[in-house]
């Protein structure tokens, strides 16, 4: 868990995820399914006393670790309690136009998918069906082919520009954040591209510059998302291009291989927008999203830049001039989906080059049960203080 100081994020001495600061003095935050709770120091900025459980039930999400509830600022709960269903964490890839019409993918069945990409060339789709392998689906067949088999854990698939190979991040040997790629016909073995010892603890493939010279990725150290890169052929050494101490991440280089685009915690706002800046001599940042925005692509023309709502409900776009000079117009709603929570995935749209959308569909037909149920407290904070004073 972090806390900002002098523009800068550090950890406190407290693991767990949504946090949330009670005006009687308490930090509250989640540890899978159960609520705790910690004395806050406001004017040292610490933790300052042990953290004690307050409550369990809360719904979690397996993937990510968030859960759903917040105080307000009178002490009052609310919250949702209960397993999530299953559907929550289980989609299945459609097609979708820029009308938001659903077509259907024959052959690929509704599974816990963690992302999924077309290839450049349209033909094919790399799938991660959050099992451990890599599968790829042949558009023109209707075929599903599982590409790894490796004991190990790979996942997270991007493509080469040029079709041939699918780049994905393994544990093989043991290690946290190594990346490999392999032929996309299953011909020949996986090769290790590079890997990242500490303190990079998560490196997250997310695409290539136009001339296939640069995989993009984006990286953890110490809780801090940032965008780096390799060189392909080079010593696989991570290049960092944006790191200013707060969340940013999936970039997304232009076509015509001028501009990147990420999105990024803005300092102080507590929300994600999607910005652009020049590449790969950095500089002249510019917001393109109006208000909160995640997942940035490129079209293949190079012509509009999409992005997700930060509720995940929504598809936008903005028209713009990628050239030597950016222009861009007003971002406008595509379309609205079912789709999974994007805290839990990995960009989970990609677009194919004749304007198709490829989007992981949340299964809504999946649900088992009444499921969670929706809660609310008043005078929560009082009880925090009642059992954090029980416990000294």
């Amino acid at each position: 868990m972090l806390e900002l100081e002098s523009g800068k994020w550090r950890p406190l001495n407290v693991r767990g995820s949504s946090p949330q600061y009670l005006r009687s003095g308490q930090l509250v935050y989640a540890t899978g399914s159960m609520l705790m709770a910690a004395p806050f120091d406001v004017e040292r900025l610490e933790v300052a006393g042990a953290p004690v459980s307050i409550v369990e039930g809360v719904t979690a999400f397996e993937r990510s670790g968030a859960t759903e509830f917040a105080v307000a600022a009178d002490g009052s709960l609310a919250g949702i309690w209960g397993e999530v269903a299953t559907s929550d964490a289980r989609s299945v890839p459609v097609w979708m136009d820029r009308s938001g019409s659903v077509q259907t993918i024959p052959g690929l069945p509704v599974d816990t998918y963690t992302c999924a990409r077309v290839s450049p060339d349209g033909k094919t789709l790399a799938l991660d069906r959050g099992k451990g392998d890599i599968w790829t689906y042949d558009v023109a067949r209707a075929t599903l082919t599982r590409l790894t088999t490796d004991p190990a854990k790979d996942q997270l698939p991007v493509w080469t520009p040029d079709s041939r190979k699918i780049v994905f991040r393994s544990n093989r040997g043991g290690e946290t954040a190594a990346l490999y790629w392999q032929n996309a016909d299953g011909s020949g073995p996986a090769e290790r591209l590079a890997s990242f010892p500490p303190p990079v603890d998560l490196a997250i493939p997310e695409g290539f510059t136009p001339d296939g010279a640069k995989l993009l990725l984006s990286r953890l150290i110490d809780d801090n998302l940032g965008t780096a890169m390799i060189s392909i052929g080079g010593d696989g050494k991570l290049e960092t291009l944006i790191d200013s101490g707060v969340w940013e991440g999936i970039p997304a280089v232009s076509p015509d291989g001028n501009w990147i685009a990420y999105h990024a915690m803005a300092m102080g706002a507590n929300q994600f927008d999607v910005f652009v800046e020049r590449f790969p001599q950095l500089g002249e940042r510019r917001q393109v999203s109006v208000e909160r925005a995640v997942f940035p692509q490129w079209s293949a023309d190079g012509r509009e830049l999409f992005f997700l709502g930060d509720d995940g409900r929504q598809v936008l776009a903005v028209s713009v001039k990628s050239g030597p000079r950016f222009e861009a117009e007003a971002p406008r709603v595509l379309f609205e989906g079912s789709f999974p929570s994007w805290w839990g995935q990995l960009r989970p749209y990609s677009v194919a080059p004749d304007g198709r959308f490829l989007i992981l569909r949340a299964d809504e037909s999946a649900a088992d049960g009444p499921g969670p149920a929706v809660i609310y407290a008043q005078n929560w904070s009082d009880e925090v203080a009642r059992k954090l004073a029980s416990s000294n």
